[in-house]
């Protein structure tokens, strides 16, 4: 599918849920965040924001909250008083 392709899809999908929604206070549901934040492997944020009619704010959040950073967790031990004294006297 090419990059106008899957935008054009988004957009549609957009559309159906503005059509659809309860209220003008009806949250975009995750699974249309996470169809737009996708895009921005193929498109640039501005030509999101505009064809999606959502603010680039709102891309730059979503982005934050559902795209996976490069971060690694280490698993740390909390080593408290009692466990300190033992390492030094051994």
């Amino acid at each position: 599918m090419s990059n106008q392709e899957q935008l054009s899809t988004v957009i549609t999908i957009f559309e159906q849920w503005r059509s659809n929604k309860n209220g003008q206070r009806e949250a975009i549901s995750e699974h249309l965040r996470q169809q737009a934040v996708l895009l921005l492997v193929h498109c640039s944020s501005s030509a999101i924001t505009s064809a999606l009619r959502i603010s680039s704010a709102q891309l730059k959040q979503w982005r934050g909250l559902l795209a996976p950073d490069n971060t690694e967790f280490v698993n740390l031990t909390l080593v408290t008083e009692k466990h300190f004294g033992k390492l030094r006297s051994s």
